[in-house]
C-alpha cells in the first residue's frame, strides 16, 4: 500500500516522501509493518523538494489498490 508523507512548514514550503519501491511489493493483510523514513530520503525513499526547517503538520496518503477495506494505526510515531 504506497503512500505519499507531505511535511508543512506553510502552504507554499513543503516536501514529499515517496516510496521508490514499486506498489506490486506492498502486500496486502499484513498485521504490522515498521518504516523509518528519513526526511532527506535513501534509496528506499524519494525527497522532492526541500525539507523544511520546521514541521507545523503532516499529511500521510494511502492508496490500497485492490486490498478494500483496510485499517491503519499510527503508533509511536517519532521525527528526529
Amino acid at each position: 500500500m504506497p503512500s505519499t508523507r507531505t511535511i508543512y512548514e506553510s502552504p507554499t514550503k513543503f516536501c514529499l516522501i515517496r516510496p521508490n519501491d514499486d506498489p506490486a511489493n506492498w502486500k496486502g493483510g499484513i498485521e504490522w509493518i515498521h518504516r523509518s523514513i528519513p526526511l532527506h530520503g535513501n534509496e528506499v525513499w524519494q525527497a522532492e523538494g526541500e525539507v523544511p526547517a520546521a514541521m507545523n503538520w503532516m499529511t500521510i496518503e494511502f492508496f490500497p489498490w485492490g486490498v478494500g477495506k483496510f485499517r491503519f494505526w499510527l503508533d509511536g510515531m517519532t521525527v528526529k
